[in-house]
């Protein structure tokens, strides 16, 4: 399953976090950890909630000020921080800081083994931490550009 051959049809905000839903029955869960950190899990098959992220300590904290704005071709989720600009055919993610494009994905989705890729285009200061893989191969750090 690639997410960018799927397609958003709706969408809820829950605190902190927005679950996109999408015609294929994917389920896409964005929630602001900080105002400037976002956690973005993809549910696959619908069924469940986000797992506890290994990168996150402690209880994430509820972010108040989070806008969505909608248009024709994208839903861009906002704090006075950053944006999580998601589009609505073809799903493609972009992170932004004001105008500025963080980074914007290549390639996400999960393969018939099971294993997640993620292919992002960004900048060379820019850093991804977690991404739900055993931290032993990065010799115990979090961060996955080093």
């Amino acid at each position: 399953m690639n997410l960018n051959e799927m397609n958003i049809l709706d969408y809820q905000r829950q605190g902190s976090e927005v679950v996109f839903t999408t015609a294929e029955a994917a389920c896409i869960h964005l929630t602001f950890v900080t105002p400037k950190t976002a956690r973005l899990y993809v549910d696959f098959t619908g069924e469940g909630a986000p797992e506890p992220s290994y990168a996150i300590e402690g209880d994430i904290p509820a972010i108040e000020d989070i806008r969505i704005a909608e248009d024709e071709g994208s839903i861009t989720v906002s704090t006075g921080e950053m944006a999580v600009r998601l589009t609505k055919q073809n799903i493609r993610v972009d992170y932004l800081r004001g105008s500025k494009l963080l980074t914007s994905s290549i390639a996400m989705g999960c393969e018939d083994s099971g294993a997640i890729f993620c292919r992002h285009v960004m900048g060379e200061h820019e850093h991804f931490y977690g991404l739900g893989e055993d931290n032993d191969g990065y010799l115990g750090s979090m961060d996955r550009r080093g």
